[in-house]
């Protein structure tokens, strides 16, 4: 099954949603100007909220759009990965249902919104016009006002991320924040098929439409932790250790028996591959 149309579509259509509920919120702010309960400040979190929500399914679309890396990994047949390629197809179907309802919503709420009260022109609705032609022209100058700070706030999530040490015959995982006896995990060249460094959006492709939904590898992944922390085994060969930083990069660690999906310090991680490659 070819999964990156899927995740490309699903995503895409998730970002949709957020841009058409910002439209459907600013169009219903505007719309209430001639209201005689209209206030201002209820206004100005209306505008924030909708442009917001415009703003960010926008973001979503254009990284979702521009997904062009194989968001798949090998793995042989097995009744977890049917059921994952089951849940994959459900989940876009239900993304589906989802978007259809959520714009039915918005529809029959504008009709019945046009039934019961009318609208009039005036200088309220104006000034929302205004605001609004004046945002698109300064909005490149608040970003780039805005850059440092979110900059200064990912350099600091960053730190927390995986560090790793690249040794002859494999790499040592460092994870930050871990007890001092399980923070450092080491994974040989030749127990992998497969190392691969991904942007935040591809990496969360890879997790929800690749490897999952997979609820049996989610389990068996959750006992390994368990077991490691106890000290049963010497070290877990499933784990997802994902980040949120924006910028930061995922890599992947993938081998017959080794799933590694986690968040690193590193900008780029190339040198592990390079590394890996070379001992193939």
């Amino acid at each position: 099954m070819k999964r990156n149309p899927i995740a490309k579509s699903s995503e895409i259509v998730a970002g949709a949603i957020f841009v058409i509920a910002g439209l459907f919120f600013l169009a219903l702010g505007a719309y209430f100007t001639s209201s005689a309960d209209f206030k201002w400040p209820a206004m100005c979190i209306i505008l924030m909220v909708s442009v917001s929500a415009i703003e960010a399914g926008a973001f979503w679309i254009k990284k979702y759009r521009s997904l062009t890396k194989k968001i798949d990994i090998e793995r042989p047949p097995s009744l977890s990965r049917k059921l994952a390629s089951a849940g994959v197809l459900a989940k876009f179907a239900s993304d589906l249902l989802g978007a259809a309802l959520v714009i039915a919503f918005m529809i029959a709420a504008a009709f019945l919104l046009m039934r019961t009260t009318a609208f009039r022109l005036n200088a309220n609705f104006f000034i929302i016009l205004a605001v609004l032609a004046a945002y698109f022209p300064v909005r490149s100058w608040v970003v780039s006002l805005l850059k440092p700070i979110f900059a200064k706030i990912n350099e600091q999530g960053r730190k927390q991320l995986v560090a790793y040490e690249i040794t002859g015959d494999g790499v040592w995982l460092n994870f930050q924040g871990w007890p001092e006896d399980k923070k450092r995990i080491f994974i040989r060249f030749d127990e992998l098929t497969e190392v691969r460094v991904m942007d935040r959006y591809e990496s969360m492709a890879l997790q929800k439409y690749g490897i999952g939904p997979d609820v049996l590898l989610g389990l068996a992944a959750s006992k390994e932790i368990v077991q490691y922390n106890m000290g049963k085994i010497a070290r877990p060969d499933k784990l997802s250790w994902m980040t949120n930083v924006s910028g930061a990069k995922t890599l992947l660690l993938h081998g017959p028996k080794v799933l590694y999906l986690i968040g690193i310090q590193h900008p780029t991680g190339e040198d592990l591959v390079r590394a890996f490659e070379s001992k193939r």
